[in-house]
């Protein structure tokens, strides 16, 4: 879930295999509108005040605007991406993936950093 401008607003992402995102207003409980990604199919998404992060089965994880028109950051983490949290701050996006890696995506340097992998 993510709040827009107005910390009253509240919204629900939902995603498909086929690369969808529905955008469900809490408040309202209704459907806000649906975007289509053209990223392939969606592994995973976290949200921060600023971006929603999605990861997909291109082995990517990508850094969206809260509209989902605009991507500021693509990022190869070598392995599809199994799931992704942000960190209290909004600053660090913790990624792990379906290859057993587990790494940081830092969101002010723009850096990814694999910090463990499992064999």
């Amino acid at each position: 879930a993510f709040h827009t401008a107005s910390s009253q607003e509240r919204h629900v992402l939902l995603t498909t295999l086929s690369g969808l995102v529905y955008i469900v207003d809490y408040n309202e409980r209704v459907l806000s509108r649906v975007v289509q990604l053209n990223c392939g199919t969606l592994t995973s998404i976290a949200t921060t005040h600023n971006a929603i992060v999605t990861g997909s089965n291109d082995s990517k994880i990508r850094v969206w605007d809260t509209h989902l028109s605009d991507v500021f950051m693509d990022v190869d983490v070598n392995g599809i991406p199994s799931c992704t949290t942000t960190s209290e701050n909004d600053r660090r996006v913790v990624v792990s993936t379906k290859a057993g890696t587990l790494g940081v995506l830092d969101l002010v340097d723009c850096k990814y950093k694999i910090l463990a992998r499992s064999h």
